[in-house]
C-alpha cells in the first residue's frame, strides 16, 4: 500500500496549506521501544535506521549470539530483519550496541534544552569513563564530541575526512531546538543522502545516484527540494499516518477475537467428544486420547500462527504511532529539511514493512474448526478412530445487489 496514492511526494509536499505556523509540542516528547514497548532510553541506531533502547537492544544481540560463533555474528533487525554485524572492530558481542550510533534527532526530540545543556557530554570521553563537555557534532560518527576528540579526527587518517560541526544553539529559531543532523545512507556507509529522485520518491546518496538514478530525468538536490515546501504540510502526512494506525489496530482487534473465538470452539468441540466417549467406556477413551492430541496439537499450531500475526501488527502499530509522534515533533522543532527528510524515511519504511507484513499473512486466511461429534460411533466401526477436526475457511459473503 502507497502512502500517497494518486499523487506525487512532492506535489504532496509543496501544495499550499490554510496553516503555515509550527504546530505546538510538548517540551518532552516521548518514544517508545519496540523491543520493551516502554519509553525509549538512550536511543541507539541500527544501520537500517531502525531504533531501540540501548540496553534492550544489547539484550536482543546477546540472546541472538548465544551459541554463535562471535567472528562471524551477524543478527537480525527485529523490525525489518536486516542483517547486521559488529559495529566496531574487535568489539566483544556483549558490547555491540553501545558502539551503535546514538539517535541524535530522537534524543533531542526527547530532552528539553535545559537536560540538554547539562547533559551535553563528549560520547566519545563517556567511553573512556570521562565527563567532558561536547563543542561539537560529528555527522559521521553521529556523536557529540569535545575540542580535544576533534583534534583526534583531525590527525586520524579514518577520521580525518569525517565531517565536523559546532554546537551553537544561539543560531537556531526559537522553535527548534536541535541542528540539522546529516542523514546518512542506510544502504552505503559513510554517505549522506543528499539528493531527491521525484521519478521514484527516494533519498539519494552519491553513490545511489550514480548507480541507480543517473538517468532519471527528476533528481533534485535537497536544499532545492526544501525551498517549495510548506512546514505545515507535515500535518497530511501524520493523518495518513493516524488513519493507517486505525486500520492496523483494527487488524489486531479482528485477530484477537479470531483467536477467542478459536478457543470457544475448541472447547465446545472437546466437549461435545468428551460426552460421547463417556458412553462408549475404554476403547472410546483411547480414541479420545488420541483425538484430543492430534486436535489440540492442530490448535496450537493455528493458535501460534495468529498470535505471531498479532505480535507482528503490533510492532507494525507501535512504529506508526512513534513515526506520527516524531513527525509531529519534527514539524515543530525541526527544519524544514530535516522534516522532509524525517517523513520521507517514515513513509518509506512504514510501506516497506506494510508490504513485508501482507507478503506474510495475506493468504493467511481466518479459518474455522469444524467437526461432527454425532457419527463418532459409526467411525469408530468402520476406522476405529475418531475423524481428527478439520479447518475450513470461511464462505465469501455475498456482494449486496
Amino acid at each position: 500500500m502507497h502512502l500517497m496514492q494518486n499523487e506525487s511526494t512532492l506535489s504532496f509536499w509543496i501544495e499550499p496549506k490554510m496553516a503555515t505556523g509550527r504546530k505546538p509540542v510538548d517540551k518532552h516528547v516521548v518514544f517508545n521501544c519496540t523491543i520493551c514497548l516502554q519509553q525509549i532510553v538512550k536511543p541507539r541506531s541500527l544501520p537500517c535506521s531502525h531504533t531501540f533502547c540501548e540496553e534492550c537492544l544489547q539484550h536482543f544481540i546477546s540472546r541472538e549470539a548465544i551459541g554463535r560463533e562471535e567472528s562471524s555474528f551477524e543478527f537480525k533487525c527485529p523490525i525489518c530483519r536486516r542483517v547486521s554485524g559488529c559495529p566496531e572492530q574487535g568489539v566483544p558481542v556483549e558490547e555491540w550496541a553501545k558502539h551503535f550510533p546514538a539517535n541524535l534527532l530522537l534524543n533531542s526530540l526527547t530532552t528539553s534544552l535545559e537536560e540538554q545543556s547539562q547533559d551535553k557530554l563528549c560520547a566519545m570521553c563517556v567511553r573512556d569513563n570521562k565527563h567532558v563537555k561536547a563543542e561539537y557534532l560529528c555527522n559521521d560518527c553521529r556523536e557529540l564530541i569535545c575540542a580535544a576528540c576533534k583534534g583526534i579526527h583531525k590527525i586520524n587518517v579514518i577520521l580525518q575526512k569525517h565531517k565536523i560541526s559546532p554546537i551553537n544553539m544561539k543560531d537556531l529559531d526559537d522553535d527548534l531546538q536541535f541542528p540539522d543532523v546529516d542523514e546518512p545512507c542506510h544502504i552505503h556507509q559513510g554517505k549522506f543522502v543528499e539528493v531527491f529522485c521525484l521519478d521514484h520518491d527516494t533519498l539519494c546518496c552519491s553513490i545511489c545516484f550514480a548507480t541507480k538514478h543517473r538517468h532519471c530525468e527528476r533528481v533534485e538536490a535537497l536544499d532545492e527540494i526544501v525551498k517549495g515546501i510548506e512546514k505545515s504540510n507535515v500535518e497530511r502526512n501524520i493523518g495518513v499516518l493516524s488513519k493507517l494506525a486505525q486500520v492496523a489496530n483494527k487488524i489486531v482487534e479482528n485477530k484477537e477475537r479470531t483467536i477467542r473465538e478459536s478457543n470457544a470452539r475448541k472447547e465446545t468441540i472437546l466437549s461435545n467428544v468428551s460426552n460421547e466417549i463417556e458412553n462408549l467406556k475404554t476403547k472410546l477413551d483411547e480414541c479420545q486420547q488420541q483425538f484430543e492430541k492430534n486436535f489440540l496439537k492442530l490448535h496450537e499450531e493455528n493458535e501460534e500462527r495468529q498470535k505471531e500475526c498479532v505480535l507482528d501488527l503490533k510492532h507494525f502499530l507501535l512504529t506508526i504511532r512513534n513515526g506520527e509522534s516524531l513527525l509531529s515533533a519534527v514539524q515543530g522543532k525541526g527544519s524544514t529539511k530535516q522534516t522532509f527528510i524525517t517523513a520521507m524515511k517514515i513513509t518509506t519504511d512504514l510501506e516497506e514493512q506494510f508490504q513485508q507484513h501482507k507478503a506474510n499473512y495475506l493468504e493467511d486466511e481466518e479459518v474455522q474448526y469444524e467437526h461432527d461429534h454425532t457419527i463418532i460411533l459409526k467411525q469408530l466401526y468402520e476406522q476405529d478412530k475418531i475423524e481428527d477436526v478439520n479447518m475450513r475457511k470461511p464462505y465469501p459473503a455475498k456482494s449486496a445487489k
